[in-house]
């Protein structure tokens, strides 16, 4: 019995790395394409001290709920931040990120990224997963999944906490 626990306990051990989440750290290096073919790159961090980086796919339920929120979030943040989406499929599927854009007309760029070119930065392990980016491309903090107190109010906490914004 002990050696089948052990046995266990060493499988277990062993496959974490493989659902970790893991960080290159930064997104320094950042090249993309917006929803209307416009290159960009890192320089859409430098004028923020903080970039909300929201990485979804188009068959994302829970991403899609967040679309309105983070919107929203856009408008009411203060002008050293700064909200940007990746859209992990968009290669995949530019009719259904088509529909995406025409039905909640986000107020924020979208790149369109693969998922090969995602994982340079990030190891995206679920979706939505948001990353918290400098103005040097650093990612600060990450979020995997939709916040505990939902989009709105964990996104616009998590910023605050990084401009140093008591709220």
């Amino acid at each position: 019995m002990l050696k089948k626990t052990l046995i266990l306990l060493l499988v277990l051990l062993a496959a974490v790395p493989l659902f970790a989440a893991s960080t290159k750290g930064s997104l320094a290096s950042l090249e993309a394409e917006d929803y209307y073919g416009k290159a960009v790159d890192a320089e859409i961090f430098k004028p923020y001290d903080v970039t909300m980086v929201n990485i979804f796919t188009t068959w994302c339920t829970y991403c899609l709920r967040e679309m309105a929120d983070i919107s929203m979030i856009k408008a009411n943040l203060p002008k050293n931040a700064n909200v940007i989406a990746i859209c992990e499929d968009a290669y995949d599927a530019p009719e259904d990120l088509k529909e995406i854009v025409e039905f909640f007309k986000p107020n924020f760029t979208i790149l369109k990224m693969t998922s090969d070119q995602v994982k340079q930065f990030y190891n995206v392990i679920g979706f939505p997963t948001t990353l918290f980016v400098g103005s040097d491309g650093t990612i600060l903090d990450v979020q995997i999944g939709v916040p505990k107190y939902g989009a709105y109010i964990g996104y616009t906490s998590k910023i605050n906490k990084l401009l140093g914004i008591e709220k």
